[in-house]
């Protein structure tokens, strides 16, 4: 969950209560703190706990998501074993994900890995295959490559014209070279080394 920004729109947004899983107990002490700035602290909750053993009862949830996490996780099948497990059936499973291209190794250091030791994107045919065995039937399935090289070349033209990084942004968790993590990824998806893909399963 990081610091919790996408949790906090989506409390905001649908009323619904979130709880939020990372393994830094820093950022989720974060997350909380900032949810009581906006007056969400009652539909949110973080913990610090391990993607591969969720600390969550069985059939708990009716949706699960995951936003750039799988990259760094090589045991895939347990990953999405866990995700199944906790999901009612019938549950949603939403993810974006950055996954391996067809056209060579990704440019490191990127956001997620300063180095490939531990970075483990999937393929499209891999992902689809493990979503598969762990019981998650895909209903949507959608590349965002050209989106994503849109937003990229958007912050370049920004850049160009005068306009900075806002003042508090992802540099502050990751470092002051996020612009140039952020470069090699965008030159990854321009090369076809990388893709970036939205998914929604159903639990079955």
């Amino acid at each position: 969950c990081g610091i919790g920004g996408p949790s906090r729109l989506l409390a905001a947004g649908y009323g619904c209560r979130v709880a939020g899983l990372d393994l830094t107990e820093a950022y989720c002490r974060a997350a909380r703190v900032m949810a009581g700035w906006v007056g969400l602290d009652g539909k949110l909750d973080y913990c610090a706990g391990d993607a591969l053993a969720l600390p969550f009862a069985s059939s708990q949830f009716d949706l699960v998501w995951t936003q750039h996490v799988a990259m760094n996780i090589a045991d895939k099948p347990r990953l999405y074993g866990e995700v199944r497990r906790v999901l009612k059936p019938g549950g949603r499973f939403a993810l974006y994900d950055v996954l391996q291209g067809t056209a060579g190794e990704i440019r490191y250091p990127v956001p997620w890995a300063r180095d490939p030791a531990i970075s483990f994107p999937a393929t499209a045919e891999a992902l689809r295959a493990h979503l598969t065995a762990a019981g998650l039937e895909v209903l949507h399935w959608e590349d965002n490559s050209a989106r994503s090289l849109d937003w990229f070349r958007g912050r370049r033209r920004q850049a160009a014209e005068g306009g900075g990084p806002p003042p508090v942004g992802p540099r502050i968790l990751i470092g002051e070279d996020f612009q140039v993590l952020l470069g090699n990824l965008a030159r990854s998806l321009e090369e076809g080394r990388a893709a970036t893909l939205t998914a929604i399963c159903r639990a079955v």
